[in-house]
């Protein structure tokens, strides 16, 4: 079964369906959608985001490219319920960081639903912590056949200097590799959530060991990783 990702929507239709009613819904209120536009039923977070500009990124310390503010929060979402507020800042999402808005949207639609994520926030430029249990609802489909997010790097205290994860995911299979200094560990998924691989990449013997299907798909992954390595500090951490 072909997989999709689409993109996480704001919440303008919801709110436009909450103001012609007198008494708010204690649920929220699902946008409907032409019938040419493709849907299906997704993991849901309920937030609007835009990137942080370069000067909010200088005040509160973020790395270059990286963070989203809040602009608004969902009626009744997750992340109201979860107690996310406009004008907070997310900088990571479990051990990624965010760095636009379509990798949180993918980042959230990776999730099933019911799964719950953590947000590290900035509120009112102090670090906090917030804990989104995700719903499900009917979103727009974003057909993307090769979709990579980009390596986030991470401080990796007693492992090494950083960790940076890089992830591929197309409509067949989701690509994950790992690497804390040298050391590299590939996962491969396919649609269904099967695991495909799961071990080292440090020598061609270890690729040897990737299925055979996958290995040309893997060199492609590899060979894209080059254009993201302006995000990584010369090094490391």
């Amino acid at each position: 079964m072909k997989r999709t990702l689409s993109i996480l929507l704001s919440g303008v239709s919801t709110l436009g369906a909450l103001s012609a009613s007198a008494e708010p819904p204690s649920q929220p209120v699902a946008p409907t959608y032409p019938p040419q536009v493709q849907t299906e039923r997704a993991s849901y977070m309920g937030v609007t985001t835009w990137a942080a500009s370069p000067t909010i990124r200088e005040q509160l310390g973020l790395r270059r490219g990286t963070g989203l503010v809040v602009e608004m929060v969902d009626p009744h979402s997750p992340a109201e319920l979860a107690g996310l507020l406009p004008n907070d800042v997310i900088v990571q999402m479990n051990d990624q960081l965010v760095v636009n808005v379509q990798q949180l949207s993918v980042l959230v639609r990776l999730q099933k639903p019911g799964e719950t994520v953590t947000l590290h926030v900035l509120r009112h430029g102090q670090p906090t912590d917030v804990k989104v249990q995700l719903a499900e609802r009917v979103m727009p489909v974003l057909e993307e056949q090769h979709l990579m997010l980009p390596p986030i790097l991470l401080p990796h205290p007693g492992v090494g200097r950083s960790c940076v994860t890089i992830t591929h995911v197309d409509g067949d299979d989701e690509i994950k590799l790992i690497t804390r200094d040298s050391d590299r560990h590939l996962t491969i998924k396919n649609a269904a959530g099967e695991m495909l691989y799961d071990g080292p990449l440090n020598t061609p013997e270890d690729e040897a060991k990737v299925p055979a299907g996958l290995q040309e798909k893997l060199k492609r992954v590899l060979a894209k990783t080059k254009q993201f390595k302006d995000l990584i500090p010369p090094g490391g951490n």
